[in-house]
């Protein structure tokens, strides 16, 4: 019974690797091409701009994947 447990907690893990892992490549890819299309689309002391801001808002994010929203938002356990 334990082994089935193990194996179903094994393949939930598995799954949300790989979804994630997906989530992330998807990310990366569409952020690449919205680049590129900006790239294309403004002039270079626009782009320079754009580029200084997207340091500030990757940084921000990094943030927010790593946890800093879900520690914000745990309820406070009661000590008796």
């Amino acid at each position: 019974m334990k082994e089935k447990s193990n194996k179903k907690t094994k393949d939930k893990v598995l799954s949300g690797l790989v979804w994630t892992f997906g989530e992330r490549i998807l990310a990366q890819g569409v952020s690449f091409v919205l680049s590129i299309i900006l790239a294309r689309i403004l002039m270079p002391s626009e782009y320079g701009i754009i580029a200084m801001v997207m340091v500030f808002i990757n940084i921000a994010n990094v943030f927010t994947s790593t946890g800093f929203g879900e520690s914000l938002v745990q309820k406070k356990m009661r000590m008796n």
